[in-house]
């Protein structure tokens, strides 16, 4: 496997099973348990867990109980509490004082946890030196390991870097602070320079970068890549930032993505862009370029329905011409289910305001809920970022109408009907709806909050 795509299954896959163990945890928490403890006596510990309770249930604590035995300094006890029964993740900061490097952890709950965890740290130094009477940058990279067990971690070092890369590998587990952000220079290795970029994306959402300054770099990166993994990774982190700017600075910013989208090379990348446009523009000038692709099929990347999803979108962005696009789609469409799909979803592209509150009503019943991905890609037109501030009204109703969604749907329905109601909102007015159901609702059931709280955290952050 591409040491990217590891890193990438690490860690944003939802869980890992090892041999027979049912209880399921993330990735990242495997793999630091494996470093608390060494691969072979972790290896030891689950061998003598699977033996022990083959063909019987088993809990994680019985896990921890058995593995704590093979090493017994490495505290594993405290590390499944942070790990594991505590909710969260830790902040890690950078601080140069006095010739020393400081690394210190901490708990942004204040509960006091350490995540007991290593690490890499880059030091950075940029020289400049005389070539052939030429000045030259060098760019020199100390690497340094952090096995941090406590909540601080100190390091001497002869220089002061220029600036330090947290977390540089992408092993660690937290948000890592960068302390600077002037000179950041890509790394050579494939492994670093995503690692910097997914860092770079965790500082603007916490709040740490802002989102024109991530958006500008995450397209001068592009611009410089080839691996097509970490270009595509790009596009997605340039894109998040996009759809939280006003609407001047995105449009601007969208017709730099579509210049991107025609001058690619990569045919992912190429193929990322252009899903990212059609589902997010609203720049005038960048919707009539993809209607000219849509109108001529002219992209070979796209499938079909990448082709019905463009149509969706730009009968909601030209009202005049809604029912034109539509029957013009509605015709390149031949099999049968294809087309029933298409008349219930295609419906919600109706300019007219009562028609649309007719049909969001009705889903607010769960006769007409049944079949779920129509019912959540129909909501999500419903509530398409070009609506708003019409579509708040939607945002109460639809979250009273969680716990019926709940009862009657698939077990991952809720976290979809919640993704389609709020991922085209950014208004204060809906913030202010969904920060008001929340505090409202004390009581609601945990795992459903969550589910709220995690699809309004671009809305609420």
């Amino acid at each position: 496997t591409h040491p990217i795509q590891q890193q990438l299954d690490n860690l944003n896959s939802a869980g890992l099973l090892y041999g027979n163990i049912i209880y399921q945890k993330s990735p990242v928490m495997m793999r630091k348990l494996e470093e608390q403890m060494g691969a072979s006596r972790f290896r030891q510990g689950l061998q003598e867990y699977l033996n022990t309770y083959s063909y019987s249930n088993a809990t994680w604590d019985e896990l921890i109980n058995i593995l704590d035995r093979y090493a017994p300094e490495a505290h594993l006890k405290e590390f499944s509490e942070a790990w594991v029964k505590q909710k969260g993740m830790p902040t890690v900061t950078t601080q140069w004082n006095d010739g020393k490097l400081i690394i210190t952890q901490s708990d942004p709950f204040k509960r006091g946890l350490t995540w007991q965890q290593s690490f890499l740290v880059d030091a950075i130094y940029i020289n400049k030196v005389e070539n052939d009477g030429a000045e030259q940058t060098r760019i020199t990279t100390t690497t340094i390991p952090v096995d941090m067990q406590g909540d601080k971690k100190v390091i001497a070092l002869v220089k002061r870097p220029d600036y330090i890369v947290p977390n540089a590998n992408g092993s660690g587990y937290g948000l890592f602070v960068f302390d600077n952000f002037d000179n950041i220079q890509l790394p050579t290795d494939d492994l670093r320079r995503f690692a910097l970029a997914m860092n770079m994306y965790e500082n603007y959402l916490a709040h740490g970068i802002d989102a024109k300054s991530l958006s500008d770099t995450m397209h001068s990166w592009l611009k410089a890549e080839n691996n097509a993994l970490i270009a595509s990774q790009l596009v997605s982190y340039w894109g998040g930032a996009v759809s939280a700017m006003p609407d001047t600075d995105r449009h601007f910013q969208e017709q730099q993505m579509w210049q991107e989208y025609r001058n690619a090379t990569i045919a992912s990348v190429k193929q990322r862009l252009i899903r990212q446009l059609y589902n997010t523009v609203s720049d005038e000038s960048v919707t009539d370029s993809i209607y000219n692709v849509w109108a001529d099929k002219s992209d070979p990347l796209l499938s079909k329905t990448d082709y019905t999803q463009i149509a969706y979108r730009l009968a909601i962005l030209k009202p005049q011409q809604w029912q034109k696009i539509l029957q013009k789609q509605r015709t390149r469409l031949s099999d049968a289910d294809e087309i029933r799909q298409f008349d219930f979803i295609s419906r919600a592209c109706t300019p007219d305001v009562d028609e649309q509150q007719r049909l969001f009503n009705s889903l607010l019943k769960a006769e007409n809920r049944r079949i779920e991905p129509w019912t959540a890609s129909l909501l999500r037109l419903l509530n398409d970022r070009t609506r708003e501030p019409l579509n708040n009204r939607y945002l109460q109703p639809a979250l009273n109408a969680l716990l019926d969604v709940q009862r009657t749907g698939d077990i991952f329905f809720p976290g979809k009907w919640l993704s389609a109601l709020l991922s085209g909102h950014h208004s204060k007015e809906a913030r202010q709806i969904v920060e008001t159901f929340i505090s409202q609702h004390p009581d609601y059931p945990d795992k459903l909050m969550n589910k709220i709280k995690e699809n309004a955290y671009t809305l609420t952050r």
